[in-house]
């Protein structure tokens, strides 16, 4: 089950109505995930050459998408880290299942155009 912090984001990031100063207060509500964003904000994998040093300039440097999408896998990946029983090792086991089912749906994917079946995606 999601935080009402990460289905608060979510819902920000899909409304056309909302703004940078809605996704600033709903993140602002939980530390862990404020930390994340300015961590992701701030991380090479971005190259921006601007460093985010609050929140408000992370939400406007990352955009309402990929923090909904950061919300939700730090929710995830939270979840499989809390998870009894597993040692901690079920996320490893999640990764590397997501990096299998992705290699294989491709594959199909690719499948599908060679044997003639309709495109649905480009």
């Amino acid at each position: 089950m999601l935080s009402a912090t990460v289905r608060r984001v979510r819902a920000l990031a899909d409304s056309d109505e909302s703004g940078v100063g809605d996704m600033v207060a709903a993140l602002e509500a939980d530390q862990g995930l404020a930390t994340d964003l300015l961590r992701y904000a701030n991380s090479a994998a971005n190259a921006r050459p601007l460093r985010a040093r609050s929140i408000r300039a992370a939400v406007t440097l990352v955009g309402r998408k990929a923090i909904a999408q950061l919300a939700l896998e730090a929710a995830t990946f939270g979840f499989f880290e809390r998870a009894p029983g597993n040692g901690g090792r079920s996320v490893g086991q999640l990764h590397l299942h997501a990096a299998a089912v992705a290699a294989g749906s491709h594959a199909m994917a690719d499948g599908a155009f060679t044997c003639g079946a309709p495109a649905t995606h480009p």
